[in-house]
């Protein structure tokens, strides 16, 4: 066997053991009265770490972005291959403040990591920033010295999220 054939072979039975070491329910199909249970879990979970993330804040409130500045950075990295961010800053008004006083102009940074891969079923409630091209969008914002930590967008024109819309259908006459 020539050494390529070796190191595919090998890579395959390191994948191999590393897919029985993740959890079945991963990602698993779940029955009706599975998902209801699952779903309200999730939900009271969340609900959990969003009270949490709001303690951890110094600053929550709705705002729209008014304006949005954005820099490429290339972070050190032990990898060959470079690390490498966009960090943003944002500055909001329509401001509705609901935890401290958002400034009138203050900018608020936030960074996404350009070389960061998820791959999964969930994700960290942390993982919702604004969109770089988010300008104009209304957002949930919680921040804490100057650096947001989350952003929930909040579109103005949607009454209805797909869910909520095919439950309509479903129960219309």
């Amino acid at each position: 066997m020539t050494l390529p054939a070796k190191t595919l072979l090998a890579a395959l039975f390191l994948l191999a053991g590393a897919a029985t070491a993740i959890p079945a329910s991963a990602c698993r199909i779940y029955t009706p009265e599975e998902a209801a249970r699952r779903q309200q879990e999730a939900v009271a979970e969340t609900k959990a770490q969003l009270l949490a993330l709001k303690d951890e804040a110094d600053l929550v409130f709705v705002g729209r972005i008014a304006m949005l500045t954005s820099q490429e950075e290339t972070l050190p990295s032990s990898s060959p291959i470079p690390h490498l961010v966009q960090v943003y800053g944002a500055t909001f008004d329509l401001v509705e403040d609901i935890k401290g006083k958002y400034a009138a102009q203050q900018v608020l940074s936030f960074t996404r990591d350009k070389t960061r891969v998820v791959i999964g079923c969930t994700r960290d409630i942390r993982d919702s920033l604004p969109r770089a091209n988010g300008t104009g969008d209304m957002y949930l914002v919680y921040a804490r010295a100057g650096k947001i930590l989350r952003a929930n967008r909040m579109p103005e024109w949607e009454l209805m999220n797909g869910r909520q819309e095919a439950e309509f259908l479903r129960t219309a006459k």
